[in-house]
């Protein structure tokens, strides 16, 4: 409690008070009208040195050293916290002792070390919620999500099956008996579901080459050969137009959309020991257990070098105070090498919070400056300068491409199912064509001469 005023005994002409910043002094003045009897405490606490407790979640904080070994505390939540303290007119003191030398503290650890030694500023977050305590101060949304590793690029042979050329047999069918038809009425002959005679009219039509129109065709006769040629038309164009787009972006193969197609590929999510609570009861208990085979735990250390570095054997879960920093590390590639996940959401609404020290004194005025900070767009510029910084003290890196060879020519590989489809198509005509030589044959025999 800063503001207190106290009599001495029945004493009324002095009234008694204290000033708390730097250093706890009683003031003695004379009761008058006019005198402002409540000072504000925190205009100016003349250096005094207010501690602070880092919890070494980058990019919200970030321990490092410099080269000549000093540590240093760097993220957004660093600036937003120095910025503060300077306000007052007071300095900033790191509590080293009770940070180590790396990996992360968690939050109950860090609300026990602040109790236990008077920490003013604990700079780790909590998740709003209906537990949480009254003195805390909101700082961010976010959300909870799942990053993959992208899936591999189609092989281009695969290009071929991906077209989906059987989808327009039907349609071919369907215009080949239409057409067959036609020409039937057109000569006062019933129709039939026979379509061979024109078949090859339709199919040459489809894949846009030429063939000969009949002489003397009417008017309906006309409609129904433009339509094959329309179509063949937008056949045509639609599969150059795919085929020369993927041979320069190849398609990526089936995303992964759900936990058992992650068991399926074998891919796993790595995460920390103590989070797995927090994933149990944000995923609901049954549907933990059902997958819970996927989940890999390791040590905070281990979990953030491999996060950060985006060590593809893994996926992980990310919020979107990290998720920014790792997307604009893949700038430089011609293709991401991770992804967010929008099917696999943790959480999709989170509001961090800053803990504040039971009946702390700063807890209205860091309030406020939060909102102003916000309101001024001084913390959205700390958050984007903040990967700068982490690629400055070597904590995080540009990714570059390690296949530099990315586009080549045309390879006989890359045709692989369009021969295995010519050597099965060739063999077919040719037992067509034997097939029609034995009954020729047979045909010849049995007439008699």
């Amino acid at each position: 409690m800063l503001n207190v005023l106290a009599f001495k005994g029945s004493d009324t002409k002095f009234i008694y008070s204290f000033q708390a910043f730097p250093k706890l002094k009683v003031i003695r003045r004379k009761v008058k009208e006019g005198l402002r009897y409540f000072q504000q405490q925190l205009k100016d606490l003349g250096g005094y040195a207010l501690r602070t407790l880092p919890d070494n979640i980058m990019p919200r904080t970030v321990v490092y050293r410099t080269a000549d070994g000093t540590r240093q505390l760097g993220g957004y939540l660093s600036r937003f916290i120095r910025n503060y303290v300077s306000t007052l007119n007071a300095t900033l003191k790191v509590s080293w002792d009770l940070v180590p030398e790396e990996g992360i503290t968690h939050l109950m650890d860090a609300t026990k070390l602040s109790e236990m030694y008077d920490v003013d500023f604990p700079l780790v977050t909590s998740i709003l919620s209906q537990n949480t305590l009254k003195q805390v101060v909101p700082m961010e949304v976010s959300s909870w999500f799942l990053i993959l590793p992208m899936e591999p690029r189609l092989p281009r042979a695969r290009f071929f099956v991906k077209f989906g050329f059987h989808n327009f047999i039907p349609l071919a069918l369907l215009l080949s008996i239409v057409l067959s038809n036609a020409h039937r009425i057109e000569l006062d002959l019933s129709p039939t579901w026979r379509f061979y005679v024109v078949g090859c009219k339709v199919l040459q039509g489809t894949l846009t080459q030429p063939f000969l129109l009949p002489k003397g065709l009417s008017v309906k006769l006309m409609i129904i050969y433009w339509i094959i040629l329309l179509h063949g038309f937008f056949v045509s164009n639609y599969h150059t137009a795919n085929l020369e787009t993927w041979l320069v972006h190849p398609p990526a193969a089936d995303p992964i959309m759900d936990w058992d197609e992650m068991r399926r590929r074998k891919m796993k999510v790595l995460v920390m020991s103590r989070e797995l609570n927090y994933l149990r009861s944000s995923m609901g208990s049954e549907l933990f257990d059902a997958h819970s085979d996927i989940f890999h735990t390791t040590t905070s250390k281990d979990f953030q070098k491999k996060r950060l570095l985006l060590d593809e054997n893994y996926a992980y879960p990310v919020s979107t105070t990290l998720w920014p920093q790792l997307e604009q590390s893949q700038v430089r590639l011609s293709r991401p090498i991770f992804r967010r996940s929008r099917e696999m959401v943790f959480a999709p609404f989170l509001v961090f919070n800053l803990p504040m020290p039971r009946n702390s004194v700063f807890y209205k005025s860091l309030k406020r400056y939060t909102a102003l900070t916000h309101d001024s767009g001084l913390y959205r510029l700390w958050f984007r300068r903040s990967f700068y910084e982490l690629v400055a003290i070597g904590k995080i890196s540009y990714k570059e491409d390690r296949n530099h060879g990315l586009y080549c020519d045309l390879k006989w590989n890359d045709f692989y199912f369009v021969w295995i489809a010519y050597v099965v198509e060739t063999s077919v005509s040719f037992l067509v064509f034997i097939m029609e030589l034995l009954y020729h044959k047979w045909s010849v025999k049995k007439t008699p001469n």
